[in-house]
């Protein structure tokens, strides 16, 4: 028998882990991305412009920490601004649309900086977070189509082991909540062999647990 009562009580466990557990995911991805494409940009631009950006980010990732991330908001947007090909914008994006998403609920604002990291990003890989992101979010409104769209313009075989497995995971979602059983079983099988994260990977096997019930007619 499932482990809940009905599909909307595992879709809210669902967000609740995300909600848990997301923001050090993204704050990983993010940080990563950031210094290393950071790296190559100081490179070629001005010192001053490039100290500038790069002491915002590290504002911004200090008070997305702590809770205070509303407060420097308003800078990121003018780095974004005056500092558009710079990957610590795409970085303040990103955050950013964290922020909207999940602390002020408003997906709207949350798509429109992912939106903005696809069209600005200087490297791929940060394009391919953003489209992850853009899918987290539709598939969490449940516009399936949209996610699905999201997912198809990510490069899996430049993401990190730790990517794919979300991008399975959420390929997994997105079929389940659309009805095809055999996609999202093989999605939340996969999950299980790209990752070593023992939260998303019980999350996996819970859905395939699930699954198997469900076939069973449990």
């Amino acid at each position: 028998m499932s482990r809940y009562e009905t599909d909307e009580e595992q879709w809210e466990a669902i967000k609740q882990w995300w909600k848990e557990n997301g923001k050090s995911i993204v704050l990983t991805v993010v940080i990563t991305l950031a210094a290393v494409s950071g790296w190559k940009w100081w490179q070629t631009q001005q010192l001053n412009k490039a100290l500038h950006a790069s002491g915002t980010f590290e504002l911004l990732q200090l008070k997305a920490q702590s809770g205070q991330f509303e407060e420097v908001a308003r800078e990121a947007e003018r780095l974004k601004t005056e500092q558009p090909d710079s990957p610590y914008a795409s970085g303040a994006a990103l955050l950013l649309g964290k922020y909207f998403a999940e602390r002020k609920h408003d997906a709207a604002k949350a798509a429109e900086q992912f939106n903005w990291v696809v069209e600005h990003a200087p490297e791929a890989a940060m394009k391919d977070v953003a489209h992850l992101r853009l899918a987290r979010l539709y598939a969490d409104q449940k516009q399936f189509d949209k996610a699905a769209a999201a997912l198809s313009k990510v490069a899996q075989a430049h993401l990190p082991k730790s990517e794919q497995a979300l991008y399975q995971y959420v390929a997994g979602e997105v079929a389940l909540l659309k009805g095809d059983r055999a996609a999202a079983r093989a999605a939340f099988a996969k999950v299980l062999e790209l990752t070593d994260a023992q939260d998303l990977k019980q999350l996996a096997q819970l859905q395939l647990d699930d699954l198997a019930d469900v076939a069973r007619g449990g």
